[in-house]
């Protein structure tokens, strides 16, 4: 607010956390649906020369054009095409390729995407993407290039060149389809086990003829 009330209710932690935002050295990761409401995000960033990204945006589509001359990126839930609230009334699953071809940088998150035991399923997301008329290029870009980019970080992430850190995923087919897997991931030039939670579930069930309970089964 412009008036100082909301300055008076900061602390001062949250005012220094601001002053790389209002720097320009740190993007304002803003949660906004409401094309209206993104409308008036624009105006702030040009009236104070910040940079920013809508996160959600379900109706960012209909001032694509907007958000690509001011240069705001846009993370949304490819999947998202009901409306939860009156704020995403228009939400719609072309909103990404609607947002692509405007020239908008775009990546995939909101809701429980976003989630840390969730973000296996950021590739899904960018295959839902292609399939409501994204192109495939642009949603590889959206998980790797793209989120680099918006956050300041394209010369160490993101792709895969010299002198950036070895982040790799090694696929055995197309990585945006639903039944493809990993077969081999490094972080930082390290290789990671593929074991996790979900695989020893898997294999603990996988044997039907145990005699033992399920919860029971080590």
């Amino acid at each position: 607010q412009r008036d100082g009330r909301l300055a008076a209710e900061l602390t001062r932690e949250d005012l220094e956390a601001l002053q790389p935002v209002i720097a320009g050295r740190v993007p304002l990761l803003a949660t906004v649906h409401r094309a209206a409401d993104i409308e008036v995000l624009i105006d702030i960033v040009a009236e104070y020369d910040l940079r920013a990204i809508v996160y959600g945006g379900s109706e960012a589509w209909m001032v694509a054009d907007q958000l690509a001359a001011a240069n705001i990126a846009v993370i949304l839930n490819s999947k998202n095409n009901l409306p939860s609230d009156f704020d995403q009334l228009n939400a719609k699953l072309e909103a990404s390729a609607l947002l692509n071809k405007a020239g908008v940088e775009i990546s995939f998150g909101g809701d429980w995407q976003s989630e840390t035991f969730a973000a296996r399923n950021i590739s899904q997301s960018a295959g839902n993407a292609v399939a409501n008329g994204l192109p495939w290029d642009a949603a590889l870009r959206a998980i790797t290039i793209a989120p680099a980019r918006m956050f300041g970080v394209a010369d160490q992430v993101g792709s895969i060149e010299p002198g950036k850190e070895a982040d790799l995923v090694v696929w055995a087919a197309d990585p945006l389809e639903l039944t493809s897997n990993p077969v081999d991931v490094m972080v930082r030039g390290e290789r990671v086990s593929l074991t996790n939670r979900q695989t020893l579930l898997r294999d603990r069930y996988l044997d039907p003829g145990n005699e033992t309970p399920p919860a029971w089964r080590k």
